[in-house]
């Protein structure tokens, strides 16, 4: 669109016939630059103006959204929605108030997509062919005004209108200088396919048979206290196979691992939150979804050839030993602590020095040589408790961001 101001397509019977359409998505589908502005949203305006809602303000062309739609998945995604949808109603300036003149009409829209069945953007249906009321709430404001309204009640998910809660995502832990925590993504409906995987007898029982699993889980596994300790996500961005072969089809990935991957020997190796600590955009953008991070990572992370684990949480323990005493040698609890604070509270993750503490000291330069990961987690153990000196590094500004890329044998 910002060359049709030098190549404008010229209808020489009627040139009121033309209109323009245009696809808009969101940050968690193409992470553009301007998503990461430190005015984002408010700066949405006028990069939409640029891109092609001159071409309305000016009342050159009509302009048909012809796509736009997000999982909603993530705050980011959250906050950029009814950001253009009020854009598209005619709030050009994002100021709350419509700017449209007399007889003018904002950008005419189509949602993708209406079905479950769109990889990067699930549906206004969602798996269970219920109404998505997270992303029905982001557009309602821009529906035609003649349009029927859903019901207003929800029907309830099936067969449990509370998911499970995933025991390998542990609780966020709590800052060590107050902080509040980011907005939760929203809750997913029950994954009958990820609760089989999850438990060994039940995928030998039933196999890939989510009505199957969805009845044992009303029926026993509740009372049982079984949760979905499985994540889909996260076991295709394990295995390049599996991201050629499934994307991020959740289903695909639970049916994987309960009908093969098992068997296989296969297992969830890839931790979302060290690939989102290890890169400053996608902190930014995506905060502690870890969800947002494997999908990422899937989609666009093993194609650019970033590193999937580039963040070194034993390090950052040690450079913060306010740490240690909060979480011990808890990665997963570091990890998710320098996203939701760390990074905002300026703390470093590179300041402990592990060869200078090894070389102080000659029981530990005997016992650990060179290896700095042992050294490390030695402090993080025991050094602090016995009042052992952490040398800082020199480069301790410098934080491992955007560490390099990664490449598949």
């Amino acid at each position: 669109m910002l060359g049709q101001k030098n190549y404008d397509v010229k209808f020489s019977a009627d040139p009121s016939k033309l209109v323009y359409s245009v696809h808009d998505y969101g940050p968690s589908l193409h992470m553009m630059s301007w998503f990461s502005d430190p005015n984002f949203p408010n700066n949405m305006p006028a990069k939409w103006t640029e891109m092609w809602g001159r071409l309305i303000q000016n009342d050159q062309h009509p302009v048909l959204v012809g796509e736009y739609g997000s999982r909603m998945e993530t705050a980011i995604d959250r906050t950029w929605m009814p950001k253009l949808v009020q854009y598209m109603n005619g709030d050009w300036d994002g100021n709350g108030s419509i700017d449209l003149k007399a007889g003018q009409q904002g950008a005419s829209w189509t949602y993708w997509a209406w079905s479950p069945g769109s990889g990067d953007t699930g549906g206004i249906m969602n798996d269970s062919w219920q109404v998505d009321y997270n992303k029905y709430n982001a557009i309602k404001a821009g529906l035609f005004s003649g349009a029927a309204s859903p019901p207003t009640t929800p029907a309830p998910a099936v067969p449990s209108p509370t998911p499970p809660v995933r025991p390998e995502t542990p609780a966020t832990p709590a800052p060590v200088s107050p902080s509040p925590p980011p907005a939760a993504p929203a809750a997913r409906p029950f994954d009958a396919l990820a609760y089989i995987a999850s438990h060994a007898d039940l995928a030998a029982t039933f196999g890939a048979d989510p009505v199957a699993g969805a009845r044992h889980y009303q029926e026993y596994g509740h009372a049982e206290g079984r949760t979905v300790s499985f994540d889909p996500l996260a076991y295709t961005a394990s295995y390049r196979d599996l991201i050629d072969a499934f994307g991020t089809d959740r289903n695909a990935a639970a049916r994987h691992f309960i009908e093969t991957g098992r068997a296989e020997g296969r297992a969830t190796g890839f931790d979302a939150y060290n690939y989102l600590a290890a890169h400053r955009d996608l902190s930014a953008a995506f905060g502690a979804d870890a969800e947002a991070g494997a999908a990422h990572y899937i989609r666009y992370g093993v194609h650019e050839g970033r590193a999937a684990h580039g963040f070194d949480a034993l390090r950052y323990l040690a450079s913060n030993p306010d740490l240690i005493d909060a979480f011990g040698t808890d990665t997963r609890a570091a990890e998710i602590h320098y996203l939701i604070h760390g990074i905002a509270e300026g703390r470093s993750a590179t300041a402990f020095d592990a060869h200078f503490y090894a070389e102080a000291y000659p029981d530990l330069h005997a016992a650990f040589g060179a290896n700095q990961d042992a050294a490390t987690l030695h402090y993080v153990q025991y050094g602090r408790a016995e009042g052992r000196i952490a040398p800082i590094a020199m480069d301790a500004a410098l934080e491992p961001h955007d560490t390099g890329v990664e490449v598949w044998g």
